[in-house]
């Protein structure tokens, strides 16, 4: 597969520090089963920008200093070129980038044998300001999706994974999250890291349990990690050897995937029979609103068909059989709303809070969790609404 030496390697990853020419064409032909890339921006030309509320350089290092318009060309051409070799013919390639490299890629791609499938924008959520104001703020990156320009040849695309991650929709070429989170990080920075939760879509999207993932440009390692988080095997290469022991440390964990879920049907206000005490590490809860929405016509435990004194009742059994099964000093997390009752406001998040400490949790944090897409019922829209449409959710954080 490659033959050559490996900076860092186990069964099913291994990392190679060396420049990408000289490294990928020790990779043996239509070895690989998918490519992700997220090569130089080359946008390091001792500009500013604003990082943690900080002016800061936007140099990233020498392997991402500006180049001119042929040189950039020529090098995009050049390590695509590569790609198609190595790549199987129903292997596919996704490219991350933005203006300043994004349109070199997209020709060079069509140039060396590729065909585009997707334009794929990521949109973030929280993009650094714009410090000059003479643009609009840049808050989107580009990944384009291609496979080889070959005819009968069917690519791997799951598609019922991606409408399953979607609410059994289909999934859009607009995917919306924040920057790189801060728990990410923790082991060190890189400062062209990409989320998980992309790399999760990417991998889940064109690849199969075993499949090898090929990361030219890997960086810290985040297309490595998720392929370790997703049962995939990862090739990364990169020229700067501090990147890679950060891939290395970000590599170094448990994982397994023995532990199926259980799904149980079973009544949440009495588990004796189901979960002895004090064997869980953390529950998170999501409760019906009371009589707002049914759960169900006809379920006996269905606590969605109760009044509200009722409801109230049988939610603090379940606080207390939360507080049974929770280890000490572990975590128990309930999503919940207030709803409105002629008109009025009743808060019943709030009741549902107070309920949990009586029971001997501890709050630890209350997170005011904005919904989207709100909408009245269909029985307030010919009427007058002299209220204001609820809009929030609480998640309520108790430790035993």
């Amino acid at each position: 597969m490659y033959r050559g030496k490996y900076y860092f390697e186990t069964d099913n990853f291994k990392l190679i520090y060396n420049d990408i020419f000289k490294a990928i064409k020790k990779i043996e032909d239509k070895s690989i089963d998918m490519i992700f890339a997220d090569p130089p921006y080359f946008l390091s030309s001792d500009g500013i920008t604003c990082s943690g509320g900080k002016m800061v350089s936007v140099n990233k290092g020498e392997w991402d200093k500006t180049l001119s318009i042929k040189e950039k060309h020529k090098f995009n051409r050049k390590w695509i070129k590569e790609c198609y070799r190595i790549l199987k013919d129903n292997g596919t390639i996704w490219i991350s980038g933005t203006l300043h490299n994004i349109y070199s890629i997209g020709m060079a791609l069509e140039e060396e044998g590729f065909k585009i499938i997707n334009n794929i924008t990521w949109q973030k959520t929280n993009p650094p300001p714009n410090l000059a104001c003479k643009t609009f703020t840049h808050s989107t990156e580009t990944i384009l999706w291609a496979r080889k320009d070959l005819k009968k040849i069917k690519y791997t695309f799951n598609y019922e994974i991606m409408k399953k991650l979607n609410n059994n929709k289909q999934m859009k070429d607009v995917w919306t999250t924040s920057l790189t989170k801060l728990s990410e990080k923790k082991q060190g920075k890189h400062p062209t890291q990409k989320p998980l939760e992309i790399l999760d879509k990417i991998i889940l999207a064109s690849t199969n349990e075993n499949d090898l993932v090929l990361d030219p440009f890997c960086g810290s390692g985040t297309s490595m990690i998720e392929c370790k988080l997703l049962n995939r095997k990862g090739i990364g290469i990169d020229v700067n050897v501090e990147s890679l022991k950060l891939a290395k440390s970000r590599l170094d964990f448990e994982h397994n995937n023995i532990y199926e879920p259980k799904l149980i049907r079973a009544d949440a206000t009495n588990l004796q029979k189901i979960i002895p005490s004090e064997k869980i590490d953390f529950i998170f809860a999501h409760p019906p609103y009371a009589d707002i929405i049914k759960y169900s016509k006809d379920i006996k435990e269905d606590i969605s068909r109760l009044n509200l004194k009722e409801y109230l009742n049988q939610m603090s059994l379940f606080s207390k059989e939360c507080f049974r099964v929770l280890k000490k000093d572990k975590i128990c997390s309930s999503l919940i709303g207030d709803i409105r009752k002629n008109k009025n406001v009743i808060p019943l998040g709030f009741y549902i809070m107070n309920m949990f400490i009586q029971t001997g949790f501890t709050l630890k944090e209350i997170i005011i969790k904005e919904q989207h897409n709100c909408k009245m019922t269909d029985y307030w829209k010919n009427k007058n609404m002299d209220f204001y449409l609820l809009e929030h959710e609480y998640v309520f954080i108790f430790k035993k």
